[in-house]
C-alpha cells in the first residue's frame, strides 16, 4: 500500500463501495477517521476509547490479568491488554450491538473472549513475564502497546522488543523515529530492535544516552542475549510486524 495514507486510500475505497443498505464500523480515534467518513452512502458507526458511538464509560483497570472497564452501566471484566484491546472490544460491542444483540449479551461476549496467539498473550517463565503482541505492529498499537508496558507495576525491568513496522512506504522511517521520541518519555529502560527499521528507533533513544538499547540483526542472537540478562520479575513486551517472525523469540523461552 506504500503508507499509512495508502492504506487508508484503500480502506476508503472499500467503504465508497458500500450503498446506503451498508453500515461502515469505524474508529473514531484514528487520526484518519474523518477522511474515511467523508462522502460515503453508507450509515457511519463508530467505536473508541476517546470518541466513537461506542465506547467506555470508564476503565477502572489495566493489568496484565486483563482489563476491568464500564460500558452503558456494565462492568465488564475482560482478557485484553491496554488501550488497544479495549478498544478492539469496543469495536466488537459495536457490531453486537448494531445487529440486535443485548448489552448483556455483549457483555458475555466480551468476558469469555480470548485472543489468539501473538495478539496479547501473556506467558509466565521462571518469574519473567512475556507479553506476545509480536502478531501485527503499526504506530498507533505500537504506541498503545508502550504506554501498557509502561503502566505495568514490576520490580524487575521493563523490556521492550521491536521488530520493524512495515507497509509504511516513504513514512517508514519517520514513524520509526517518531516512536523513539515517544519511548524516550516512558520509564522503560530497556529496548532490543531486531530489523532496519526499529533500528532507526534505537539511534533515536541513543541520543538520549539514559537507556540500554541493542540491536539484532539475526534473531538467534537476540534469544541468546536475552537468556543471559533476564531475570525474575522482568517484564518483556514483544511487539513486530508478522513478517517480521517475532514469535520465535517467545517461543524459545517455553
Amino acid at each position: 500500500f506504500g503508507s499509512e495514507l495508502g492504506i487508508a486510500r484503500e480502506k476508503k475505497a472499500a467503504l465508497d463501495a458500500l450503498d446506503r443498505d451498508g453500515t461502515a464500523f469505524l474508529n473514531a480515534d484514528d487520526r484518519h477517521f474523518s477522511f474515511l467518513q467523508q462522502g460515503i452512502a453508507a450509515a457511519v458507526k463508530s467505536y473508541g476509547i476517546y470518541e466513537g458511538d461506542v465506547r467506555p464509560d470508564r476503565i477502572e483497570r489495566i493489568s496484565l490479568d486483563g482489563s476491568l472497564f464500564v460500558l452503558w452501566g456494565r462492568q465488564i471484566s475482560a482478557r485484553v491488554l491496554g488501550e488497544h484491546g479495549i478498544r478492539n472490544a469496543m469495536a466488537a460491542a459495536l457490531v453486537g450491538l448494531t445487529y440486535g444483540l443485548m448489552i448483556d449479551e455483549v457483555k458475555e461476549g466480551i468476558e469469555t473472549h480470548r485472543d489468539e496467539s501473538g495478539r496479547g498473550n501473556v506467558r509466565v517463565t521462571g518469574g519473567v513475564t512475556f507479553i506476545d503482541e509480536s502478531y501485527n505492529a503499526n504506530p498507533l498499537s505500537v504506541s498503545a502497546s508502550l504506554r501498557f508496558l509502561e503502566q505495568i507495576r514490576t520490580d524487575g525491568k521493563k523490556v521492550f522488543i521491536l521488530g520493524d513496522m512495515l507497509e509504511l512506504g516513504e513514512q517508514s522511517e519517520f514513524y520509526h523515529r517518531k516512536l523513539g521520541e515517544e519511548l524516550k518519555t516512558t520509564g522503560i529502560g530497556y529496548l532490543y530492535t531486531y530489523g532496519p527499521l526499529a533500528h532507526v528507533t534505537g539511534i533515536e533513544v541513543q541520543k538520549e544516552g539514559e537507556r540500554t538499547v541493542r540491536h539484532f540483526t539475526d534473531p538467534d542472537e537476540l534469544i541468546e542475549s536475552l537468556r543471559g540478562e533476564v531475570l525474575s520479575g522482568d517484564v518483556i513486551l514483544v511487539k513486530g510486524s508478522r513478517k517480521m517472525g517475532l514469535e520465535r523469540v517467545v517461543n524459545a523461552f517455553f
